[in-house]
């Protein structure tokens, strides 16, 4: 039980590092320490272009965070030897998806002080908001892990 109590606090320490470092890096840039509008003068299509493999990748961050989550739980983490392991997997998996919707939230907000456009703040918005949903609290965790591991994956 205590492993399972290290593994949610380490995941809520990720997800409060995560929004420091946002909150830290709209400091820098408000203070005027980091430069704005560094692509301001940049050529319109490269902007065009920047704008949309930004999205696309942002979109499939979050998609993947969903769906991947999905996937890697039922060929990874339900096929753990024991129970311990399973927690351990579980935790690492966990935090693997709110690392990837941190770097969504870093990137975003770097991107909109850089382009002063809102795409980024949307897309950072967007990942803030997708975070809540992956935020894992001990009963769903206990859901998922039951869902999972009593039923074997039909092929």
């Amino acid at each position: 039980m205590s492993n399972e109590n290290n593994s949610g606090l380490r995941i809520r320490v990720l997800y409060a590092a995560m929004l420091a470092v946002v909150v830290g890096i709209v400091l820098l840039y408000e203070y005027g320490i980091l430069p704005e509008g560094r692509m301001v003068g940049a050529d319109p299509s490269s902007k065009y272009i920047f704008d949309v493999l930004f999205l696309f990748a942002s979109g499939g961050i979050i998609i993947g965070s969903f769906k991947g989550y999905e996937w890697l739980f039922r060929h990874w983490v339900a096929k753990a030897p024991d129970a311990q392991q399973l927690a351990k997997r579980h935790a690492q998996l966990s935090v693997l998806r709110l690392a990837l919707l941190a770097l969504l939230m870093v990137v975003g907000t770097i991107y909109k002080y850089v382009t002063l456009e809102n795409t980024g703040m949307y897309i950072g918005l967007i990942a803030f908001l997708t975070s809540f949903f992956c935020l894992p609290s001990r009963s769903k965790m206990a859901d998922e892990r039951a869902r999972y591991t009593a039923d074997e994956p039909q092929q």
